[in-house]
C-alpha cells in the first residue's frame, strides 16, 4: 500500500498459486480536497472516506490476507508528515477493527521508502522513475487505474515486492 493524503494505492498479489505478476489486483482511492459544495473537506471527512474505501475493498470480502506491506513517510522529511501520519493511522486503526489486534502485531508492517526502493530497484534513492521503470522492465508490470498509470499504484506494487524480498527472499530465486 502506499498511502498519501491526496490518493492511496493498493495491490494485492495471490499468493496460493506462486507470484504471478499477472494477477494482481489494484486499486486506487482517491482523497478528495473539497466537498462537492465547494467546501474544504476537514481531516476527519477525509478519514472517513479512506475507511469506507478500505472496507469496501478488504471487508466486504473478508480476504484471507497474509500480510499487509504499507510504505511509510520518508524519516526527515516534514512536508505534510502529520497528514501522512493520519492517513497510516487511519490505516492500522481499519485493518485492527477488522482484523483484531494479533493480526495486526503480526501481519501489517510499515516499511520505510529508501528501504523499499533499495529493496525494489538496488538503489534506496532511486526516482519514483526508476520505480516505474523497475516495475516494467524487471517485473513486466503495468500499472492503470482507469485507463492512466498512476503512481500510488507503482510505489504500492513496489512496497509488496519489497516486502516479500525481505520476508520471503526464496520466492525470487
Amino acid at each position: 500500500m502506499d498511502p498519501s493524503w491526496s490518493s492511496f494505492g493498493i495491490v494485492l498479489l495471490k499468493l496460493d498459486k506462486g507470484i504471478s505478476y499477472s494477477d494482481l489486483e489494484t486499486k486506487v482511492i482517491s482523497l478528495p480536497k473539497h466537498a462537492s459544495d465547494g467546501r474544504e473537506l476537514q481531516y476527519g471527512e477525509r478519514l472517513s472516506i479512506l475507511i469506507r474505501e478500505l472496507y469496501d475493498f478488504f471487508g466486504l470480502r473478508k480476504l484471507n490476507i497474509e500480510k499487509v506491506y504499507i510504505e511509510g513517510f520518508a524519516f526527515g522529511k516534514s512536508y505534510r508528515r502529520e497528514m501522512c501520519g493520519m492517513i497510516i493511522g487511519a490505516t492500522f486503526a481499519f485493518f485492527l477493527m477488522l482484523y483484531g489486534s494479533d493480526f495486526m502485531q503480526s501481519r501489517v508492517e510499515l516499511l520505510p521508502p529508501p528501504t523499499v526502493k533499495k529493496l525494489f530497484t538496488g538503489s534506496g534513492r532511486a526516482s519514483k522513475e526508476d520505480v516505474v521503470l523497475t516495475a516494467h522492465r524487471v517485473y513486466g508490470v503495468n500499472l492503470e487505474w482507469k485507463g492512466k498509470q498512476v503512481q500510488d499504484l507503482y510505489d504500492a506494487f513496489a512496497t509488496l515486492v519489497a516486502g516479500l524480498k525481505k520476508d520471503k527472499p526464496e520466492i525470487f530465486v
